[in-house]
């Protein structure tokens, strides 16, 4: 247990203080900028705009813009195509939500069919857990404090 602990510790430190995954940023990092980090996509991947990678300890879904975007409120920038809309991170062992130490005033809880979501609009992360056991099913980095509007090109 107490290995395990260690090896999760990256996650601790990485998951939920930010919205940046491994240097990934939802609505700064490019395509170019995920593979070199990342690699090529696996050919499973459903779409020009959806991607997926394999790491050593996670699945990693991307989703790319599809159109020029913007936030609203805006901040006066435009985000081009091809450019991280959000990153789901699916852990091989899944950690305990208390393993993130995560502050859950933080976050919204909000209880959905046998999972738990733990979102922070303001920070751009939601956490999904296994209600039985509160394992980490997956973890969500989007765009900070904003709702995007996309338009096709």
């Amino acid at each position: 247990m107490l290995l395990l602990k260690w090896i999760l510790l990256p996650i601790v430190f990485t998951c939920c203080e930010s919205n940046v995954w491994n240097g990934v940023t939802p609505f700064k990092s490019t395509i170019a900028e995920v593979e070199k980090i990342l690699g090529e996509p696996l050919p499973e991947s459903p779409s020009k705009h959806e991607a997926v990678y394999q790491t050593e300890k996670e699945k990693v879904w991307v989703s790319y813009t599809v159109g020029t975007c913007r936030l609203e409120p805006s901040d006066g920038r435009v985000v081009p195509e091809m450019t991280v809309s959000r990153i789901k991170v699916i852990p091989k062992v899944r950690p305990k939500l208390s393993d993130l130490n995560l502050d859950e005033q933080e976050f919204e809880r909000v209880d959905d069919s046998g999972r738990v979501y733990f979102n922070n609009k303001k920070v751009g992360i939601s956490v999904a857990v296994n209600s039985s056991d509160m394992g980490v099913e997956h973890i969500l980095y989007f765009p900070k404090g904003s709702i995007k509007v996309c338009t096709a090109s």
